[in-house]
């Protein structure tokens, strides 16, 4: 499943929450896991990509556009962010896995 196949309600509270605590925030997700995850090494790189998704007004949405872009799933993103610490946003994320999930189920089999 694709982070786009998310609830517009879900990205939202996806966003917040990789906006909310400086040391579990989308930067911290970019800098630890993603850089390892799309393979970043040059230290360079990720801070290039760092000051562009920071210059922008929502840059939890920006990381997310460009993983989702990159193909990113949801299942990598939980690990992302189990591995980061941020419980909350994995917690939405898993919400919202379900949510797609049982709406899936619904619209196929009715």
């Amino acid at each position: 499943m694709s982070i786009r196949d998310l609830s517009q309600n879900t990205l939202e509270r996806l966003y917040s929450a990789l906006e909310t605590v400086p040391t579990l925030n989308w930067k911290i997700l970019l800098t630890r896991w993603c850089a390892r995850t799309v393979h970043l090494e040059v230290s360079d790189e990720i801070n290039y990509i760092v000051a562009i998704i920071e210059s922008n007004i929502r840059p939890a949405k920006a990381l997310l556009d460009d993983l989702a872009f990159r193909g990113t799933t949801l299942q990598k993103l939980a690990e992302g962010l189990e591995a980061i610490g941020n419980d909350v946003a994995f917690s939405i994320v898993q919400e919202g896995n379900s949510q797609f999930f049982f709406k899936f189920l619904f619209f196929h089999h009715v």
